[in-house]
């Protein structure tokens, strides 16, 4: 077990290392979204990987993962100290979150939302 919880940590570090300065195109230019259901702090509360569940704390050793979608298109992704910001736009199923060095869609499952990268599996849940 403790092998399992040592391989999503790093797969999880890794996930947050992708988000932050992954391949992408550079951010478009914001857009209003006020009227949007999706503004708001979002805050990852797990992480799975290959079926198995962690806590988003434990996985990134104390570190939250946040995501802020704000009304006017800008958004950040903040883990620990590290913060990127880009813009958002509402899509099919959900959102896509440009900046620079990242491109991600991520997905609405009604109550949260979801996002895959590396095969880590991550919820953010809204604050």
């Amino acid at each position: 077990m403790k092998r399992l919880n040592s391989i999503i940590c790093c797969l999880v570090l890794a996930v947050a290392c992708v988000l932050l300065v992954g391949c992408g195109s550079k951010a478009s230019k914001p857009q209003d979204m006020s009227s949007s259901a999706y503004v708001g702090t979002y805050k990852a509360m797990r992480a799975e990987f290959l079926g198995q569940e962690a806590s988003i704390e434990e996985v990134l050793e104390g570190k939250e993962l946040i995501l802020q979608l704000n009304a006017d298109g800008t958004g950040t992704l903040t883990t620990g100290e590290d913060v990127s910001t880009g813009t958002w736009s509402e899509v099919s199923g959900g959102i896509k979150l440009q900046g620079d060095g990242f491109n991600m869609k991520i997905d609405d499952k009604g109550d949260f939302l979801e996002t895959t990268v590396l095969g880590v599996t991550i919820q953010l849940e809204k604050q």
